[in-house]
């Protein structure tokens, strides 16, 4: 960028809030891998977790609109619509958007970037109702309709125009396949084929709630590891019974 692009870009430091930490003072765990910048998020597995180089931060959450205020120059009001959303945050679009009053939503020009619900453990997984409410905004947006299988929930959801005009998909003859609004079904195509099985793998709608996704810890336990020792423990259980259990756990002075 040059020096006079440079003044526009004012960069913060911080996190962005879900929508009932509506007062600027919560806090998230989340671990950060110097080498990848694409690492800095709230779950990573347990076991991938380097003890050399990853550093695990508190981070300050605050509201969209708190960071919009800090950030807007001054020669622009208050409330100016954003033109251009860019969303590769590692799964903050679940904060983000729900967030966001529809009006604002709305008002944005493009919403770009990906969401992150196949990738992130089920342990972590916020609501399947805020990831409803976040899928159903984003995939209005071409970029989102095209590349993220959690459209897919929504076939007949209508699709923004892409940046330039409408949407449109041109023949190797060079005619034109489909113009104006599209649905998400059209846009996604074979994409969406195996949906169903994909959104049950994926606990699509079955998380009840966020308390894994708000969680203070930067770290998500592998299940299966943790399922091991739940049958440990239920087996030694059964061998010894709980009397013989603390005594042996005494003796070893856990």
């Amino acid at each position: 960028l040059s020096h006079t692009q440079l003044q526009y870009v004012h960069p913060i430091l911080a996190g962005v809030g879900t929508k009932h930490h509506d007062d600027n003072d919560s806090m998230m765990k989340m671990l950060w891998r110097p080498s990848e910048t694409t690492a800095t998020r709230n779950w990573n597995p347990e076991n991938n977790f380097d003890f050399a180089t990853d550093l695990e931060l508190v981070v300050h959450l605050r509201t969209l609109r708190a960071i919009l205020a800090e950030a807007t120059p001054e020669d622009l009001p208050l409330g100016t619509p954003i033109s251009v959303l860019n969303l590769d945050c590692e799964g903050c679009e679940y904060n983000l958007i729900p967030s966001m009053h529809e009006t604002s939503f709305h008002s944005i020009g493009v919403v770009l970037g990906r969401t992150n619900w196949g990738y992130i453990p089920v342990i972590k997984k916020p609501s399947s109702v805020r990831a409803r409410e976040t899928h159903e905004r984003v995939c209005t947006h071409y970029n989102f309709a095209k590349r993220c299988k959690e459209c897919c929930d929504f076939p007949s959801l209508e699709v923004k125009p892409r940046l330039g005009g409408a949407n449109t998909e041109t023949e190797e003859d060079g005619d034109v396949a489909f113009e104006g609004e599209r649905s998400v079904a059209e846009v996604a195509g074979d994409m969406c084929n195996d949906f169903e099985e994909w959104a049950k793998e994926s606990k699509l709608r079955d998380i009840p709630d966020d308390y894994g996704w708000n969680e203070m810890s930067a770290f998500a336990m592998d299940l299966e590891e943790g399922a091991k020792g739940i049958e440990v423990l239920q087996y030694a259980g059964n061998t010894y019974g709980l009397d013989q259990m603390f005594e042996f756990a005494v003796s070893r002075g856990d």
